[in-house]
């Protein structure tokens, strides 16, 4: 059979014209594209026939089916009955199974079928035919040649979707594989995937993922770096790739693209340009700008009207003038296809009767035997659009192979690269150059303008780098003196570093160079939905800067996109308190000795008052008054009453009414003399300690502490490298788990969304910011309300350093410029300069207790109350 299944279509037939005295050609125009406007395609026809009309007598006549998308056969029926109508010419615009099936229609009944260019369909048969004003494959093959020889690609992997034949890879392989070979390192190699875009697949973004990251396993690179890709696809599929591989890293970083489907419209290269490393072949097109407004200035014009839609069509410098957009491209094309019939008429110089056509009535039933009878004047219109034909059309020289493959012969290619616009501040496609076919030499057909890749190998020389940053006291801040009209200025740890990484290159190297800053909200994080980077990473990562400054730590997922420099100052994460309020109590002076202690000692002065008791009463010697004391009654002298007030009164350093007479009493006497002299001691040394300095109690001092309680809220910065640090460790540590349960469950939120607002919610509530702990040490620092301290000891040990993107020829002298500059000390003089100000608030250790204070009332107001 030579149809095929496809999609279904609803056609809207055009008009017939025919001009009385000449003969009529007619010719049959199928396109899938009900926005196309057959007035448009009428004016056309009546342009080349008013043209035409003193060098040939035949006019030209066109039947215009527009149609949607729809089955193959229903395509075939109308043009079956154009064939009917005595159609010598089709001209189509179709999905690829119409196609192919006009096609196999076209070849049976040796009609002249003109191929107009299709984005969405790459598929292709070989008839005597067939005339395609594509580009031919060859010329593509020839220009990747090119590309791979220009650039010394060695190493290259061709992604290939549904609609590639993989004849259509394999000739490129043969071409790129046998064609080039390397002195120094032999041939290309050509890798190739087939990539499957399941529309029924409700996880189709990961299958397509999934194919990808199967690929990098299979490929002999180490990292995902440096590699060469070539796309072969339709254009949906296209985007679809480029916005995986972005989201994957695999574009910009020293990853290459080249999009080798020379069709892809202007509007879907729009959707594809903000990722850089990508290379587009497309079709030349007039006077085209790729960088403002995507214009193309060349086709027919029509009449804009008062209401803004597109009106009838004119001739250009007539009315108020509108072009029609994207579709004058197909328009283009099908002026050029009337003008290659047209033209091929003209140089048949033969008498001959262009009206005498037979009409193929019921062809989808036709027996074979007939088939020879329809041949002569298509036969003859086909030989001489081969053979006689080389003119210039809207789209550029038109002239086709005479071996049967149908393509044009001539063909111009631009040559597309994303790159960075300063004044757009945007990636934006450039025309870098321009491929030109050669019947004979395949060779120096490039004219190319500038680099195709933007160069990446011009050092710091005489360079100004794109830095991007965000601010983070102290690393970078707004210069207070900057004036509220005048361009921002910044100052901070980072650009100072950044400063003495300038000066330091500039006197050692001699090289001098420049930096422009801009700002973005947040250091970046990977979206787990879109899996694209954002903030500083993202701005790297798409070539938007050429070095992050900032406070910024190095961790793996970042390191997979973009490279460090060597690390400036080391980093751990603190945590970030309120100080808990003094306590105050009136029996205050009972707090030098606890509770146990002053049991003990009342033990003790009730113990020692009865071994005096005791002993009094068995010694012999107290029963005998002193000389001095003879004729007093001493019977009653150390009686149980009189023996606790001596342990009382010699506790109190003050002495008792009496002393002991017996040698044992005294012995006893004297050792409880000396326990009183060791614990007043004591007891007034801390005393003073403790009117004078006021105790706090610290609720948390260690993760755990913080995880065991329920009281404090904790959390950090949302959508940061230490979010995405709890949330990891939660999967491999209980505690951990415990603490990301309580900051991704706990209503309201207690992550913040900027630093500021971590500082402002641990003054106002209970709560325990949690971050870089060089950072809370400085805020601690200037906090002049002295409310703030920090707790426990730094965790998550990691390193700050600035991103580069991934293989770029500034991180080496960068990075030998911090050694040097950590060397020679600067790195710790700036550092100092900026972290270890002096405080704002009375120093004091973390945790701690308060500088010595004058004793105040509160202090002694139990020995009042007491007293």
């Amino acid at each position: 059979m030579w149809f095929h299944n496809g999609l279904f279509a609803i056609f809207v037939i055009g008009s017939v014209n025919v001009m009385e005295g000449k003969n009529t050609l007619h010719i049959g125009i199928l396109l899938e594209d009900v926005a196309m406007d057959h007035k448009i395609i009428e004016q056309i026809r009546d342009d080349i026939n008013k043209e035409f009309e003193n060098t040939i007598k035949v006019h030209l006549s066109t039947t215009i089916k527009i149609h949607e998308a729809v089955e193959p056969f229903v395509v075939m029926k109308s043009a079956c009955a154009m064939l009917a109508n005595k159609a010598a010419v089709l001209i189509s615009s179709s999905t690829c199974s119409t196609s192919l099936t006009l096609q196999s229609l076209s070849e049976e009944f040796q009609i002249p079928h003109i191929v107009l260019p299709r984005t969405k369909c790459s598929l292709m048969r070989d008839t005597d035919y067939l005339f395609s004003l594509s580009i031919n494959s060859r010329h593509v093959d020839n220009v990747l040649e090119g590309i791979v020889k220009n650039l010394f690609w060695k190493d290259i992997t061709i992604l290939y979707d549904d609609t590639i034949s993989y004849q259509r890879v394999r000739e490129m392989k043969e071409t790129l594989e046998n064609a080039i070979s390397f002195e120094d390192g032999g041939p290309v190699k050509c890798n190739h995937l087939r990539i499957f875009m399941n529309k029924t697949l409700d996880s189709e973004f990961k299958n397509l993922q999934w194919q990808l990251e199967n690929l990098l396993k299979r490929s002999n690179s180490n990292s995902n770096i440096g590699l060469k890709f070539i796309l072969l696809g339709n254009e949906e599929n296209t985007e679809e790739v480029i916005k995986m591989a972005k989201i994957m890293g695999l574009t910009g970083s020293g990853n290459r693209w080249i999009l080798a489907n020379p069709e892809h419209s202007l509007s879907s290269l729009q959707n594809i340009q903000n990722s850089t490393g990508i290379a587009a072949i497309a079709r030349s097109r007039k006077e085209s700008s790729y960088t403002n407004g995507w214009i193309v200035p060349h086709g027919l014009l029509i009449n804009k009207s008062e209401d803004g839609t597109n009106g009838t069509a004119s001739k250009e410098g007539s009315g108020t003038m509108q072009r029609y957009g994207e579709k004058d491209e197909i328009y283009d094309h099908i002026y050029d296809s009337i003008l290659i019939i047209a033209s091929a008429i003209q140089n048949y110089r033969r008498p001959l009767n262009w009206d005498n056509v037979k009409p193929i009535e019921n062809c989808l039933h036709y027996s074979a035997d007939i088939v020879e009878e329809f041949g002569n004047v298509r036969t003859i219109l086909r030989d001489s659009m081969i053979k006689n034909l080389t003119i210039s059309g809207r789209t550029g020289q038109l002239k086709f192979t005479e071996d049967g493959e149908g393509y044009r012969l001539s063909t111009s290619i631009d040559l597309l690269c994303t790159k960075y616009n300063k004044e757009a501040n945007a990636t934006l496609w450039n025309k870098v150059g321009t491929w030109l076919s050669h019947p004979k030499v395949r060779d120096m057909n490039f004219n190319l303008t500038s680099m195709l890749f933007e160069d990446k190998t011009k050092g710091l020389e005489g360079r100004e780098l794109k830095v991007v940053t965000t601010l983070e006291e102290p690393f970078v801040m707004l210069d207070p003196k900057s004036k509220p009209n005048d361009p921002p200025k910044y100052v901070g740890y980072c650009i100072e570093v950044l400063e003495a990484i300038k000066v330091d290159i500039d006197k050692i190297k001699g090289v001098h160079f420049n930096y422009k800053i801009h700002m973005v909200n947040s250091y970046g994080i990977k979206d787990a939905k879109t899996q694209i980077w954002t903030g500083v990473v993202g701005d790297v990562m798409n070539d938007k800067a050429d070095i992050a400054v900032a406070g910024m730590i190095r961790n793996y997922e970042r390191e997979t996109v973009v490279d460090f420099t060597a690390s400036f100052m080391r980093y751990g994460v603190g945590i970030l308190i309120r100080k808990p309020e003094e306590q105050v109590t009136v029996f205050g002076f009972v707090e030098p000795l606890n509770t146990q202690v002053w049991v003990c000692i009342g033990v003790a002065t009730f113990a020692i008052g009865l071994m005096l008791f005791v002993v009094s009463k068995m010694s012999p010697y107290s029963k005998y008054p002193n000389r001095e004391d003879e004729g007093e009654d001493d019977s009653n002298e150390f009686s149980f009453k009189n023996s606790m007030w001596f342990a009382l009164a010699s506790l109190m350093q003050q002495g008792g009414d009496h002393t002991p007479k017996s040698i044992s009493g005294r012995i006893l006497g004297a050792f409880w003399w000396f326990f009183t002299l060791i614990v007043i001691a004591t007891y007034t040394a801390n005393l003073a300690a403790f009117l004078t300095v006021t105790r706090m109690v610290n609720p948390i001092d260690n993760l755990q502490k913080l995880s065991d309680q329920s009281k404090i809220k904790y959390g950090t910065i949302k959508d940061t490298s230490l979010e995405v640090f709890f949330k990891e460790q939660a999967k491999v540590d209980t505690l951990y788990e415990n603490l990301w349960s309580h900051m991704s469950t706990t209503t309201p939120s207690p992550m913040v969304s900027a630093d500021k607002d971590g500082y402002a919610r641990v003054k106002k509530q209970d709560y325990a910011f949690m971050w870089d702990y060089p950072v809370l040490q400085y805020q601690k620092k200037m906090d002049k309300e002295c409310e703030l301290m920090i707790v426990g000891q730094p965790f998550n040990q990691k390193e700050y350093s600035f991103a580069v993107q991934k293989g770029s020829d500034i991180r080496e002298e960068i990075t030998l410029s911090i050694l040097r500059l950590q060397e020679s000390g600067e790195l710790e003089k700036i550092r100092q300069r900026w972290f270890e100000q002096e405080s704002e608030c009375r120093d004091e250790a973390d945790g701690g207790s308060r500088a010595a204070t004058g004793i105040r009332i509160h202090n002694v107001a139990g020995v009042f109350t007491f007293s």
